[in-house]
C-alpha cells in the first residue's frame, strides 16, 4: 500500500527512534528489503474516509522518510461500510486511538494529522521506546501502551537540549527511573535490579 495514503492514529512519533527504526531497514538491502517489510507489516483499518496505521506508526514514518514508496499492512479490520461517527467510536473502543500532541496534552480528533508528514516529534516517546529497548520494562502487548512510559518519564526524566548528549543521560535516568516503585502499575514493569 503506498504510504503516502495511510492515516495516522496519534499526533507523533519519536524522531530519534524513528532513526532507529530507519538504520535497521537499511541494514536489509537488496534482496532481503522486501521479506524484512513483510515481518514489519503495518496495521491498518480501512475506514469510511482512508486507511488507518493503528500499529506500527514508526516504521511506516521510518520507511516513508527512507523514499520506501510502498509497504505491506495487515489489515485488522474493515469499516469502510459505517459512518464516521459509528468509525470513531469503535477506533475509540479498541483503544486504536492516541490523542495527545507532543507535550502530552489532549486534542481533538480534529487535530489528527492527515499523513505520515503531518506528525510531530516527541522525544519522551524514544526515550520510552529506546529504554524498552535497552530492557528497562517488557514490551506492552498493545498498541499505544508506549505513551503511558513516554508520560511517566516526561514527569520524571528532563531532557535538557536536543543533541545526543543531553538525550543519552536522559535515557540513563530513563532507565533508573522505569524501574522505581513508582512505576510499578504500568504495563510491562520489571521492578528493581
Amino acid at each position: 500500500m503506498l504510504l503516502s495514503s495511510l492515516r495516522p492514529t496519534q499526533m507523533t512519533v519519536g524522531f530519534a527512534y524513528v532513526e532507529v527504526k530507519s538504520i535497521i531497514t537499511q541494514r536489509h538491502g537488496g534482496t532481503a528489503l522486501e521479506p524484512f517489510l513483510r515481518d514489519h507489516a503495518i496495521r491498518v483499518v480501512r475506514g469510511p474516509e482512508g486507511t488507518y496505521i493503528v500499529d506500527h506508526h514508526h516504521w511506516a514514518f521510518a520507511w516513508h522518510r527512507l523514499g520506501i514508496v510502498e509497504a505491506p499492512v495487515r489489515v485488522q479490520k474493515d469499516y469502510r461500510d459505517i459512518d464516521s461517527n459509528d468509525f470513531w467510536a469503535l477506533m475509540r473502543k479498541h483503544g486504536w486511538l492516541h490523542l495527545f500532541d507532543e507535550r502530552g496534552q489532549r486534542c481533538e480528533l480534529e487535530a489528527l494529522p492527515n499523513s505520515l508528514d503531518g506528525m510531530q516529534d516527541d522525544p519522551y516517546h524514544s526515550l520510552a521506546a529506546l529504554a524498552r529497548r535497552a530492557g528497562a520494562y517488557r514490551k506492552p502487548k498493545r498498541a499505544y501502551i508506549s505513551f503511558v512510559w513516554a508520560n511517566y518519564m516526561r514527569d520524571r526524566v528532563k531532557i535538557d537540549s536536543d543533541t545526543p548528549g543531553a538525550f543519552s543521560l536522559a535515557l540513563l535516568e530513563a532507565m533508573r527511573v522505569a524501574r522505581e516503585e513508582n512505576a510499578a502499575d504500568l504495563p510491562g514493569y520489571i521492578g528493581p535490579k
